[in-house]
């Protein structure tokens, strides 16, 4: 977040990281979060921005709804209504 603020650049790792902690351990709202980077990012494109927040905030969680892929002993089974 230094290395944000001072430079305006962020690796992906750290913008997936920094996402992460702030969703899971500090609660904070992944909205919030794309908006802070949006004004402090140089190299800001929407569509990454938003989906990597809305990926980390686990809303998203009905992509991942399909089981365990690793797991042949249960055939895997389409979600219907998506």
């Amino acid at each position: 977040m230094r290395k944000l603020n001072a430079t305006g650049f962020m690796s992906n790792r750290g913008r997936v990281n920094c996402s992460s902690f702030l969703i899971h351990d500090y609660l904070i709202d992944w909205t919030w979060g794309v908006t802070y980077f949006n004004s402090k990012l140089i190299d800001y494109d929407v569509a990454t921005n938003w989906m990597n927040w809305y990926m980390q905030s686990t809303t998203a969680a009905h992509i991942y709804a399909c089981g365990d892929v690793t797991d042949t002993s249960v055939p895997l089974t389409p979600l219907s209504g998506l």
